[in-house]
């Protein structure tokens, strides 16, 4: 085991960590108190790609296009194109339209049109590139009402797993058909 930053990650809640994408196992983005950090390359240096408002508590990043970050605090949702020169608010709808509790866990799922799902205290929730990311709606039935702790999602088997605080782990499959999205639920 070699240590390659002594930066102290966000552990106490979420999970800020995101290493290796497709064709580059060397790639590194977390998130440290309020900061955000990345690294492409091994042995490469560690860049500050900008910090937001309040403790970051995860991250994800489009694993097609890794320019595409996303971070996320335990009420906002942030989006950068530009490999985290500037963050905007993603957040939209999702507060106002949904009361979902605190933010938790965050996973991107590339597709056809990419979505961004949001794990909170009162469900999971989605938002695709089409809509900039920025409008958000609830994703799936039948998840029990606790707060979801880690999303993890596989694009190989279009399915999403989910951990919720006392209630077992759940999965949602298929997950990117948009016309049944809404109809099927956790199982």
């Amino acid at each position: 085991i070699v240590q390659i930053n002594s930066a102290a990650i966000n552990t106490f809640r979420g999970d800020p960590l995101v290493y290796g994408v497709p064709g580059n196992v060397d790639f590194v983005f977390y998130g440290s108190g309020t900061s955000m950090a990345r690294r492409t390359s091994a042995g490469g240096a560690f860049t500050s790609v900008g910090s937001l408002a309040g403790t970051v508590i995860d991250v994800a990043v489009d694993p097609d296009a890794v320019a595409n970050l996303f971070a996320m605090t335990s009420t906002t949702v942030h989006y950068s194109s530009n490999s985290g020169t500037s963050f905007g608010a993603i957040t939209g709808n999702l507060i106002t339209g949904f009361s979902p509790g605190s933010l938790r866990s965050m996973a991107f799922a590339p597709g056809s049109d990419d979505a961004l799902i949001v794990g909170a205290d009162r469900g999971v929730f989605v938002s695709f590139s089409s809509t900039g990311f920025a409008t958000w709606a609830r994703l799936g039935t039948g998840l029990p009402n606790a707060p979801v702790f880690e999303l993890e999602y596989d694009q190989t088997d279009d399915l999403l797993a989910a951990g919720l605080l006392g209630r077992g782990a759940w999965t949602l499959s298929p997950v990117m058909l948009t016309d049944a999205m809404f109809r099927n639920g956790f199982e």
